[in-house]
């Protein structure tokens, strides 16, 4: 297993030339029509008629395949606003630390990136690197070192929370303590903390109808964390600026697909912890103790091969709410989901403040607890 969550850049090659391939055979299908395509058996039945964003894709690409070029997809990549490219790959990089924290790709639609994961998983080379791919999204899949994923978060606070609750400063609330009796509310960022991105930009935490509840359960004393597939500096756009300052301290972010975790620092800024950089993988090692950590994740993505199922499952799913919609949602999740996105994180959330104010003390996130949840 790798000693840190960063692709080396030897893997960084491998996975772009992978990606750049797999964009270009899956569009190729649909411009020239190649029966022979993998994802070809895939699109039997498939009207891209009916399905208008990537129909508008294609035909963009017919008129000019060098968007197809390696080179072009990853330097749409690149920046905060690399959002506004539908098809791309992100080279997530930080400064001054070799290779990289994730391969984020965006282009293969919904279900045909199946194809992408099954090729994946077959590549003789790919195989033989400590890696792995997730769905996220409609379009997107996500590569990480193996291991690196939003349960990993789970088993690095499991064995190092006071270690990062002295770091980020945290301070008590009006009712919970998290030095003597932590309460962690984790969740999925796009679609359940705060808006989609779409051309308009990127929608912000203070623009949610979660906000406000979420601001009085750190007000409260509660800690908020956000687990996210996109990258640490446009999350930290999001967010930081939505928050007090003198409520920072109970906010933990997480990116890069998990491969980063930022916390506030004594200069009231987020810095990512190079801990947990180094030392999270090795978290996975010995006993696991999740189950002592008080947490429930909210998650929007119901899909057993989405990037979220990795928290779930760690957590154990009846610890977990989804506010997807339930028509999207695999059956084994399917008790879980209360929907609304958004407003259903600010359901949940006003009915936790709610039930902690009246009982003067941090909640459990217990299974029984969770289920009373599921009529917000």
């Amino acid at each position: 297993m790798s000693q840190t969550t960063y692709l080396t850049e030897q893997d960084v090659e491998a996975c772009v030339a992978f990606s750049g391939h797999e964009i270009k055979e899956f569009y190729s299908y649909f411009i020239h029509h190649n029966a022979k395509s993998p994802y070809g058996e895939w699109a039997n039945g498939f009207n891209i008629d009916s399905h208008d964003a990537l129909k508008e894709i294609v035909l963009k690409f017919c008129g000019d395949k060098t968007q197809l070029l390696v080179d072009k997809l990853v330097k749409n990549g690149e920046g905060i606003d690399a959002h506004i490219h539908p098809v791309r790959i992100e080279v997530r990089k930080t400064k001054d630390v070799p290779g990289a924290s994730q391969i984020a790709v965006r282009g293969v639609y919904e279900d045909f990136r199946q194809v992408t994961l099954n090729r994946f998983k077959a590549n003789d080379d790919l195989s033989k690197r400590a890696l792995s791919i997730k769905m996220s999204g409609q379009m997107s899949f996500e590569i990480n070192v193996k291991g690196v994923d939003k349960a990993l978060p789970f088993h690095y606070l499991s064995k190092n929370l006071k270690l990062v609750l002295a770091h980020m400063g945290y301070q008590p609330g009006n009712v919970i303590n998290a030095n003597d009796a932590p309460m962690i509310i984790a969740a999925d960022a796009d679609g359940t903390t705060y808006g989609f991105p779409s051309e308009k930009g990127l929608p912000t935490l203070a623009e949610s109808p979660a906000f406000e509840a979420i601001m009085e359960f750190l007000r409260l004393g509660g800690i908020y964390m956000i687990i996210s597939g996109n990258a640490m500096d446009r999350t930290l756009s999001r967010v930081v600026d939505s928050v007090p300052q003198d409520l920072r301290s109970n906010v933990i972010v997480v990116a890069n697909g998990a491969a980063d975790m930022a916390v506030v620092g004594p200069d009231g800024q987020f810095d990512c912890l190079t801990d947990y950089r180094a030392h999270a993988l090795k978290s996975l090692e010995g006993e696991n103790k999740i189950d002592s950590l008080n947490v429930t994740y909210l998650g929007d993505d119901g899909k057993i091969h989405g990037n979220d199922y990795p928290a779930y499952e760690a957590l154990g799913i009846k610890r977990a709410i989804l506010v997807c919609d339930q028509e999207k949602t695999d059956d084994v999740l399917q008790d879980q989901c209360v929907g609304g996105h958004e407003e259903g994180t600010r359901r949940i959330m006003d009915k936790i403040n709610q039930d902690t104010k009246q009982a003067g003390k941090a909640l459990e996130f217990s299974e029984d607890y969770i289920r009373s949840l599921m009529t917000c």
